[in-house]
C-alpha cells in the first residue's frame, strides 16, 4: 500500500540497516496495521529516510508481532522538493544539513557550491578534501554515500521497485553497470544474468522474482540454461569441473519439478548454449566460464615450458648452505629453475623445500632478479616470512595490490601450490604480465586438495607436461618419531602396523610422536583429547594454547573442532560471571567468544574494521564502516581476543588489532580446534590428530596425511586402527573429474602436428 508518514524516531541502526518508527499522515488506508502509539515501523537499508521529514512510501507487510506490524519499502516519493538539475544555494544548504551539522555543511558547499551533484556524477574522486575547511576523508566518504543513497540509489529503486531490490544491490548495480540505462537494457536482455551473475542469487531466488516480473520466460532456454547452470555450479563444490551429460539430464528432470516443462529444452541448451562447453566425445559438460578458465591455464603453463629461456647463471655457487651442502635432488631443482620458466617441485616433509627456496631466493638476489613470493593462505605467508626473512603474502593480496598494472617479476615462487584451486590459479596466471617471467611451484601432491573446483597441479603433473623435481631422502626419519610416522604416511604405509594393538605407544629419539588407540566411545576420545593437551600445556613442553591444536576431519559432530573447541575453551579459558562475551550459533551449536580466546578467521577479507577506525565510528554516529579505514584478515589466520566493546570482538591478527561486528563474526571461530582443510599449509609446534570411525565416509589418506603432518615438534595421533586400515589406501586427489588433462594433451597433439 502506499502511505505518506513523518519519520518520528530512528529505532536502530547497524550498518546501513535501519528501523525506523513512522506516524501516518491522513487520510490512509484502514488496512494499515499500527501499534498501540498510533505509528508503524519499517526496517530494511532505509538510509534515504531522514527523521522528523514525511515520506511518501510504498511499503509491503513484513511480519507482525506484539510490538505491533513492521513492514518493507519498496518505493519512496521524495516529492518535488528536491529538483537536484536546479538547486539554490538555500535548498543546497538544506539537503547538506538532513546528513550532517549546518556547519560542516557550509563547509562543503563553501568549497563546492555544486557539492551535491558532483557527489552524485564522480562520487569521492570528484573531491580535494583538502580545499574543504575541517572536513576530512572519512566525512566526505559519508556524505557521498548518504547523497547516493538518499538519491541516486533511491531513484533506481523506485524506477525498478518491482524487481524490490535494496540499497546494496542497487549500488553494486551501479558499480558494474555505471548508469540506469544499462541496468535496464541488462534487465531486459537477461534477467538471470544480473540477478545470478551480478547480484550472486541463487537460481531459485532469482528464478521467483523473475517470474513475477518476466513470466514470458517461463518456457525460455534463458531460463533453462541458468537452471542447468546452477546444478553444475553446486557439482563444483566437490571440486570437479565437469559432470556427465546424461547424469546431469536425469539429475535436473529429478530434482526440479519446474524442469519438466522445459523437458524438450534441456539437450538443445546443454549443447549448444554459450553459457556451457560440451565435449561430444566425452558426453561431459562444464560450465564454459570454467572450462574456459582451466584452457587459459593450462595454454600459460604450456607456453612457459616450450617458450623457455636458458638463464647465463652458474647455479653450483648457491649449493653451499649455513647447514651443509644441498643434495643431489635439491641442487637438480636450481638447475631445473635456470634451464626452464617453469619449475615444479613436488615434494613431502621434511625434505628440504626450504633449504632449496631459501637457495634459491640468494641466487635470484645475487642477479638483480626481482621476484614475489606467494600462498593461497595468509597462514603460509606468514611461515614463508618467518622461514626466509622475506615478503611474501597471499595470492588474493598480490593481485589486489598490483591490480592496476599488473604483477611484473622476474619470478614467482608459489609454495602450498597443492591447495590452489582453478579461481586462485586463474587469478594469478591473468595477473602476471612479464612474459618472461620464471615460475616455481612448490607443493606436496598427497595433502589435501584444493577447497575450491579443479586441481590445476595435479593435472600440470599427470599429464608430463614438464620433468617434476622430486625431494626423496628425510632428514629425520631415522630418528623414528613423527618425521617417520609422516614419511610413512605420505607413501600410504599402515604405519602404526607394529604397535596398533597397544594402548599408547611414544617413538622417536626426542619421544616427538604418541600413539593413542581409540578407546571406542565418543566421550573417552573427549577425554583422552583434554588429558593429551594438558599434557602439552605442562612440563617438560609447557606449551601456550595458541602452540597446539586439535587436528579433525569435520566442524560439525561431537568430534568436530566446534564442540571440541567448546570443551577446550571450558578447559583453558572457563567464562566466569563477569566476563564479556559474544555468543553465537555455528552450525546450530552455542559458541561463546571471550577475552583470551584464540580465535580463527575462516574467510579472506579485505573490509574488517581497524581499531582506528572502530574508534572514529564511536565518535562520529554520522560514519559508516565505508567511511573508515579497514583492514585484511585473510583465511586461516590465528589471532586472540583482546576485548570487548557493544558486542564487537577486537582481535590481535600479528600486528594489527582488528574489530569484527556482527557481520563479520560470521566468519570466526574459536581455535583450539581446526579442521585439517583449515591446518594445511601450516603448522603447529604440538598437535593432537584424530582418525576415528565417525569421520569414516570422509576420510582418505591424504587427510590423514595431512593432519599427521601439521605438527612441528611434537604429534599425537589417537587412531582407530581398522579406520586406518580402511582409509590409507585412498588416494582422494586423483577422484577429481576435470577437463585440464585432456586440454594438456590436445596442446601437446597441436604442437606434434
Amino acid at each position: 500500500m502506499r502511505v505518506k508518514a513523518k519519520c518520528s524516531k530512528k529505532l536502530y541502526q547497524s550498518g546501513d540497516f535501519y528501523l525506523f518508527g513512522m506516524r501516518p499522515i491522513p487520510p490512509y488506508s484502514k488496512d494499515l496495521k499500527l501499534n498501540t502509539y498510533g505509528s508503524f515501523t519499517v526496517k530494511g537499508e532505509l538510509g534515504f529516510l531522514t527523521e522528523g521529514k514525511d515520506f511518501t512510501i510504498e511499503i509491503e507487510e513484513i511480519e507482525t508481532n506484539k510490538y505491533g506490524t513492521t513492514y518493507k519499502v519498496l518505493a519512496c516519493d521524495l516529492g518535488e522538493q528536491y529538483d537536484l538539475d536546479n538547486l539554490t544555494p538555500e535548498k543546497s544548504m538544506e539537503i547538506m544539513c538532513e546528513i550532517t551539522t549546518p556547519a560542516q555543511a557550509k563547509y562543503c558547499l563553501d568549497a563546492y557550491e555544486d557539492f551535491i551533484k558532483i557527489a552524485l556524477t564522480d562520487g569521492v574522486k570528484g573531491f580535494d578534501v583538502k580545499k574543504i575547511y575541517n572536513v576530512g576523508e572519512y566525512r566526505v566518504n559519508a556524505y557521498v554515500r548518504e547523497l547516493n543513497t538518499k538519491f541516486k540509489y533511491l531513484d533506481i529503486i523506485n524506477k525498478l521497485k518491482e524487481w524490490e531490490f535494496e540499497i546494496s544491490e542497487v549500488k553494486t548495480l551501479c558499480d558494474v553497470y555505471n548508469q540506469y540505462g544499462k541496468i535496464v537494457n541488462e534487465l531486459k536482455a537477461d534477467p538471470y544474468k544480473v540477478l545470478i551473475g551480478t547480484l550472486e542469487f541463487g537460481f531459485e531466488k532469482a528464478d521467483k522474482v523473475i517470474m513475477k516480473n518476466r513470466p514470458d520466460l517461463e518456457m525460455s532456454e534463458t531460463r533453462c540454461a541458468h537452471l542447468i547452470a546452477s546444478v553444475i555450479d553446486k557439482n563444483e563444490l566437490s571440486g570437479n569441473t565437469k559432470v556427465n551429460a546424461n547424469d546431469l539430464y536425469y539429475y535436473v528432470l529429478n530434482e526440479y519439478p519446474l524442469a519438466r516443462k522445459l523437458q524438450d529444452l534441456i539437450v538443445p541448451v546443454i549443447k549448444t548454449n554459450p553459457l556451457f562447453h560440451y565435449d561430444e566425445e566425452e558426453k561431459s559438460v562444464a560450465l564454459f566460464s570454467t572450462y574456459n578458465a582451466e584452457y587459459n591455464i593450462a595454454q600459460f603453463f604450456y607456453n612457459k615450458v616450450v617458450n623457455s629461456t636458458k638463464l647465463d647463471i652458474d647455479y653450483t655457487k648457491y649449493t653451499e648452505i649455513k647447514d651443509g651442502t644441498l643434495t643431489d635432488e635439491q641442487q637438480a631443482i636450481l638447475k631445473h629453475f635456470c634451464e626452464y620458466n617453469l619449475t615444479i617441485v613436488n615434494a613431502k616433509g621434511g625434505t628440504g623445500k626450504s633449504a632449496s627456496s631459501m637457495a634459491l631466493i640468494h641466487l635470484l638476489e645475487d642477479n638483480d632478479m626481482t621476484f614475489m613470493t606467494v600462498s593461497p593462505t595468509g597462514k603460509v605467508a606468514k611461515r614463508l616470512r618467518e622461514l626466509t626473512g622475506r615478503p611474501a603474502c597471499t595470492i588474493h593480496k598480490a593481485v589486489l595490490t598490483h591490480a592496476e598494472d599488473g604483477i611484473w617479476v622476474d619470478c614467482v615462487i608459489v609454495e602450498e601450490g597443492g591447495m590452489i584451486g582453478l579461481d586462485v590459479m586463474s587469478m594469478l596466471v591473468n595477473s602476471l604480465t612479464n612474459p618472461d617471467c620464471r615460475i616455481i611451484i612448490n607443493l606436496d601432491l598427497r595433502q589435501i586438495p584444493p577447497i575450491s573446483c579443479g586441481c590445476p597441479l595435479r593435472d600440470m603433473i599427470v599429464s608430463d607436461i614438464i620433468d617434476v623435481n622430486k625431494l626423496s631422502h628425510v632428514f629425520r626419519y631415522n630418528k623414528g618419531g613423527l618425521s617417520k610416522m609422516a614419511s610413512d604416511s605420505h607413501d600410504q604405509m599402515y604405519y602404526i602396523k607394529d604397535f596398533a594393538n597397544k594402548d599408547r605407544e611414544v617413538l622417536g629419539d626426542d619421544k616427538d610422536y604418541t600413539y593413542l588407540k581409540y578407546s571406542g566411545d565418543v566421550e573417552s576420545t573427549i577425554s583422552q583429547i583434554l588429558s593429551e593437551y594438558r599434557k602439552y600445556m605442562n612440563p617438560p613442553y609447557n606449551a601456550k594454547p595458541e602452540d597446539i591444536c586439535v587436528i579433525t576431519p569435520w566442524n560439525v559432530q561431537p568430534l568436530g573442532a566446534i564442540n571440541l573447541n567448546n570443551k577446550i575453551q571450558e578447559m583453558v579459558n572457563p567464562k566466569l560471571n563477569k566476563d564479556k562475551i559474544v555468543v553465537r550459533k555455528i552450525r546450530g551449536q552455542e559458541v561463546t567468544f571471550k577475552v583470551g580466546d584464540i580465535v580463527l578467521n575462516t574467510e579472506n577479507n579485505y573490509n574488517v574494521m581497524t581499531l582506528d577506525g572502530f574508534n572514529n565510528l564511536k565518535k562520529d554516529s554520522s560514519l559508516t564502516k565505508d567511511d573508515v579505514p579497514m583492514g585484511t584478515c585473510m583465511n586461516g589466520e590465528l589471532g586472540k581476543i583482546i576485548d570487548i566493546s557493544d558486542d564487537n570482538i577486537i582481535a590481535q591478527f600479528d600486528e594489527d588489532v582488528l574489530v569484527f561486528d556482527k557481520t563479520t563474526q560470521k566468519n570466526l571461530m574459536l581455535g583450539y580446534s581446526l579442521t585439517t582443510y583449515k591446518m594445511q599449509g601450516s603448522e603447529i609446534p604440538y598437535g593432537i590428530n584424530l582418525i576415528t570411525p565417525q569421520f569414516l565416509k570422509t576420510l582418505n589418506s591424504n587427510i590423514g596425511y595431512t593432519g599427521l603432518s601439521r605438527g612441528r615438534k611434537a604429534m599425537t595421533e589417537i587412531i582407530d586402527p581398522d579406520t586406518l586400515a580402511k582409509i590409507i589406501t585412498i588416494d582422494g586427489i586423483m577422484d577429481r573429474d576435470t577437463n585440464m588433462g585432456k586440454i594438456f594433451e590436445e596442446l601437446k597433439q597441436g604442437l606434434d602436428n
